[in-house]
């Protein structure tokens, strides 16, 4: 007995099933986090080592090589890349995706463990991190206003970061810009000579005198003190009245040789909100949480906030990760309401029945709800791939609830009882949907055999669809023939031309296609050789003419301006040099909200390895929403690059780069668009290589913003030590350098705490005492024996010009060339960028590797590739199994390549390229472009078995199966038309994909309704 069988007999039960998937769904969904994509670790791990007074070459050496011989022993490394510069080695480790990063972090500090005996005794011990999605801020706050900088970043760090980090599940909160109060011990040289002392001998002096120390337990009679020894500065004036030493059995005081100032860290960085100077606020949340969640708790507490801020300064949210996500989803959430309506009218049009289009449309809530339990189940949020898969399946759902209606609506038609019509015509196409949902199912059951990120994040998509068309398979074979058994009502209709406006259309497209069919059987080898050649042709010609990319660019209404001046330029210029740039985007971009401008090193809690120094800045450009202006941010950047070439020089910058906040998923942005490899030792001839490349590809049509990785020139003061020498005199190089780290830069003796905070007090040479090399070579170190030596008796000082940093890949150096596109597509640019590039004749001992996301584009091409053959085999295997034969499924399997037809067509028509999501949208119709020959053969299949030939079956069984191909084509295909459009926050990265199964699906349903009838006619034999 059958599902439907049992379900039309048991219908209360139905019902009752049926209901409780509404509650469960319902309460699934109110449970369900919402991110904007999954929440997957990145399989990168950084180890970072610190060497202080080491050049880039020598850390190379040292610290970077020893270090990557036995990293590289781990498995499942698939990249090693390291930056070697003054003072750090940083190692990145990229693995292969889907790995358990737990365990590789424990294998890589395992083997970091044998490599530690062999780097130098003054490195400090290699630091682990393995990275997390949830480092970056979900949100950027702005704190700018009429009151001093220092009170403002007080405010900042004691009121607004203390409230902030008590939000449930906000995991930091980092504060960058503005004044920090610093005590500051600026010690006079002339003085500290002069009573024969050194900086590091007032060090020690202020760390051993600002301590409160216990010391035990006092009993006394039937009491017990704690007896606790108090030390710790009390007033900034205790500071200066520390005894630094004896003379003459007369008190030297701190305040003899120093001025004690209560003042403010040296500024590394400066902040700009819109032009003026603020503080910068970024709110990091715990891994995994519900970002929408927290964002929402933030804006209330800053609510709160508000109302006691002092008058005249102002909190503003420059970027809210939750704005994007909440606009995505809504948007999507429309397209799919829009393709569900769309839906409903295309069933009304062709049954002209209310009942019936209802019966049908209750297949797209309850799958859908059935997916959100399953969401919720395996702990699955409701993010853009989650949801674009059920944008991207509304068509799909009713497909079988189509199928099977229209069989019960045409037995009804006929005349039989309600009930006999709800059983027989289901059981007529039961197997005949089940193997077309198969069929589609196991499409994206191939989907989880991708590899790399687009496999994983693909994954998220293949879920839900899988879940929503098996929930709509059953309620086709359940639900459906019941709400038919008991509301599917009509007239018996004898005659054509007869019934409603509806009815007769549908006669009228029937008969119209009895006569084209008719004509082709007549016809067969012209149909055969004619469809064929249209097919041969059409891709010959289209296909080369058809750009291509790794991913379609979204226009999150952010452009990042990074610019650069001459290596060591102080921060100041830099400075003057970023807000000459905000002039300039005010004046060209209307469209501007906020504008965020950062000067110098990064702070707070983002990651900056390597950092940015006083000659780096960014700027933020945050535009009005994308409904609110008429130029997209790719349109705006297009503007912006040929003015600030030509500005470039007059500014005083080096290199001004502009890309969009268009990255996409975390780890699917290959970095820059093109890049290129130089590999060999020599640095000089790496440098030398990499301008003429870079040289070269500037030429090509479509290349912007060609650069070189090598900073070569930076002026440097190198110190070479007398290691003998400083031997015998007791002296080390870590003393020599913590010394002049203490005169130059300053060092942090200790901690002065004032109202429950601490503040640095920093040991360092007044300014006038630094300010050139005859101040460093003054600079005083003690021996163990109480001798001040001078700097210039123990070590030779030079000033130098050289690589700011040592970049390898793969254990061996490198230098990379990047640039952007613009106006043409990235596979276009990358053939010209190769014929160019491969007139070169290299060096000896250098090579040449293409990287970037031309190397990414290319192993996901791939992947697909073999995910579609992988596809139509796995289809040919389903039906093949439904048709218990070779035969039919070869005839069926030919809607697939005529698909392809209409892909190619409708991407070259619309300007769309090849990427990465076209290629998902080919392998979907590989599974449902088949689902229309399966519907007609399996029919034909049984009017031949009831004794028809084979021409009576073909012609008879394609005419009744006309209807449920078209309805099931067009409701797809309308469905999919809001998202092909394109339009609204994140549509850029769907339509794509829905204009390829529009293009595909619309022309290999002419095909499947002329050509597979006419084919089979000639395979299928006399007999069944």
């Amino acid at each position: 007995m059958s599902i439907s069988r049992i379900a039309i007999r048991r219908p209360i039960s139905t019902f009752m099933v049926f209901a409780a998937i509404l509650v469960l769904g319902g309460f699934s969904l109110t449970r369900i986090a919402i991110d904007l994509y999954p929440d997957i670790s990145l399989p990168v791990i950084a180890v970072m080592t610190n060497y202080r007074g080491a050049g880039p070459a020598e850390v190379e050496n040292t610290v970077t090589e020893p270090l990557e011989k036995w990293v590289a022993t781990v498995n499942n490394i698939e990249h090693l890349d390291s930056t070697s510069r003054d003072g750090s080695s940083t190692i990145f480790i990229r693995f292969d995706w889907g790995i358990d990063m737990d365990q590789a972090a424990n294998d890589v500090r395992e083997r970091i463990s044998f490599a530690e005996t062999m780097l130098p005794d003054d490195a400090s011990k290699p630091l682990v991190i393995k990275f997390d999605p949830s480092l970056m801020p979900v949100m950027l706050l702005s704190l700018s206003g009429n009151i001093d900088l220092a009170k403002l970043r007080h405010l900042a760090d004691e009121t607004i970061k203390y409230k902030l980090e008590q939000v449930e599940d906000v995991a930091s909160v980092n504060v960058s810009g503005g004044k920090e109060r610093e005590i500051q011990v600026l010690v006079d040289r002339n003085r500290l000579a002069s009573v024969d002392l050194s900086l590091d001998h007032l060090l020690r002096i202020i760390r051993a005198e600002n301590l409160n120390l216990p010391a035990g337990f006092l009993e006394s009679g039937p009491d017990e003190f704690l007896v606790r020894t108090i030390g710790e500065f009390e007033t900034v004036d205790q500071i200066g009245n520390v005894v630094i030493a004896y003379r003459n059995r007369t008190p030297i005081y701190l305040k003899d040789v120093a001025q004690i100032k209560d003042s403010f860290k040296e500024r590394r960085n400066e902040v700009f909100v819109n032009g003026k100077p603020g503080i910068i606020i970024q709110v990091q949340k715990q891994s995994g949480t519900n970002t929408v969640r927290v964002a929402s708790a933030v804006h209330q507490q800053l609510e709160q906030l508000k109302g006691n801020l002092p008058p005249g300064v102002q909190i503003e949210t420059i970027f809210d990760t939750s704005e994007f996500i909440n606009e995505s989803i809504a948007q999507l959430r429309q397209t799919a309401i829009l393709g569900g309506i769309i839906c409903l009218v295309v069933i009304f049009l062709f049954l002209t029945s209310f009942p019936s289009t209802l019966i049908i449309f209750t297949a797209i809530p309850i799958s859908i709800l059935v997916t959100f339990i399953f969401l919720y189940s395996a702990e699955l949020t409701l993010n853009f791939l989650t949801l674009g898969g059920l944008a991207l399946g509304v068509g799909l759902m009713v497909d079988n609830a189509i199928v099977v209606l229209e069989n019960i609506f045409r037995h009804r038609e006929r005349g039989k009882p309600v009930k006999e019509a709800a059983i027989a015509g289901t059981d007529e196409v039961g197997m005949a949907i089940i193997a077309s949902t198969l069929t589609t199912l196991v499409v994206f059951l191939s989907l989880l055999f991708t590899t790399g990120i687009a496999g994983i994040f693909l994954r998220y998509i293949a879920y839900t669809v899988i879940f929503s068309l098996s929930a709509s398979l059953i309620v086709a074979l359940t639900l459906i023939p019941v709400l038919s058994s008991k509301y599917l009502s009509m007239k018996k209709v004898e005659k054509k031309g007869e019934g409603s406006f509806g009815r007769r259309v549908n006669d009228y497209v029937e008969t119209r296609y009895t006569t084209i069919l008719n004509w082709a059987l007549g016809h067969r080898k012209t149909v055969i050789l004619g469809s064929l050649s249209i097919l041969i042709a059409l891709l010959f010609f289209l296909v080369p003419r058809i750009g291509s990319e790794f991913m379609p660019r979204t226009d999150q209404g952010q452009i990042n301006l990074s610019l650069e001046t001459p290596l060591g330029t102080r921060l100041g210029l830099t400075s003057e040099a970023a807000r000459e740039v905000e002039e300039i985007v005010k004046k060209n971009v209307p469209e501007v909200k906020y504008l965020l401008t950062q000067v110098g090193s990064g702070g707070g809690g983002m990651m900056h390895f390597g950092g940015g120094g006083s000659n780096n800045a960014t700027v933020n450009v945050k535009l009005v929403e994308l409904a609110q202006r008429k130029r997209s941010s790719a349109e705006i950047i297009n503007i912006l690059r040929p003015i600030f070439e030509w500005e470039q020089a007059s500014l005083g910058l080096a290199k001004i780069h502009i890309t969009g906040g268009d990255e996409g998923p975390p780890g699917l942005s290959g970095g820059a668009p093109v890049s290129i490899d130089i590999r060999g030792y020599d640095l000089k001839e790496a440098d030398t290589l990499a301008n003429r490349i870079s040289h070269l590809i500037g030429e090509i049509k479509g290349v912007v913003e060609p650069e070189t990785s090598s900073e070569m020139g930076r002026p440097e003061l190198r110190i070479s030590i007398d290691r003998e020498l400083a031997a015998t005199l007791g002296i080390n190089t870590s003393q020599v350098a913590d010394a002049i780290q203490t005169a130059n830069e300053g060092t942090v003796a200790s901690h002065f705490r004032e109202g429950g905070d601490e503040y640095g007090i920093l040991v360092r040479l007044r300014p006038q005492d630094r300010q050139s090399l005859a101040d460093i070579e003054r600079i005083y170190l003690s021996s163990p024996g109480g001798q001040q030596i001078s700097l210039d008796s123990i070590a030779k000082l030079q000033r130098v010009a050289g690589p700011v940093k040592i970049e390898r890949k793969d254990q061996q150096r490198v230098v990379t060339v990047s640039a952007h596109v613009t106006e043409r597509s990235l596979g276009e640019i990358d053939k010209d960028i190769r014929s160019k590039v491969s007139s070169l004749v290299l060096p000896p001992g250098f090579s040449l590797k293409y990287g970037g996301e031309q190397e990414q584009m290319a192993e996901s091409f791939r992947s697909f590739a073999l995910a579609l053959i992988l596809a139509v085999i796995l289809v040919y295997m389903v039906m093949a199994s439904q048709f218990e034969s070779l035969r039919y499924p070869f005839v069926i399997m030919f809607s697939v390549p005529f698909a392809a037809i209409g892909v190619v067509a409708i991407l070259f028509l619309t300007g769309t390229t090849f990427s990465m999501i076209v290629f998902i949208g080919m392998i979907m119709l590989a599974g449902i472009v088949v689902n229309n020959g399966i519907v007609m053969i399996s029919y034909i299949n049984i009017l031949r078995d009831k004794g028809m030939s084979v021409s009576e079956a073909v012609q008879l069984g394609a005419r009744r199966r006309l209807r449920p191909i078209l309805m099931t084509t067009f409701t797809t295909v309308f469905a999919l038309l809001p998202m092909a459009l394109g339009i609204g926050p994140g549509a850029e990265l769907w339509a794509p994909m829905a204009r390829t199964v529009i293009g595909g699906l619309s022309v290999s349903m002419i095909f499947t309704l002329i050509f597979i009838p006419t084919l089979y006619t000639i395979l299928a034999g006399k007999k069944r």
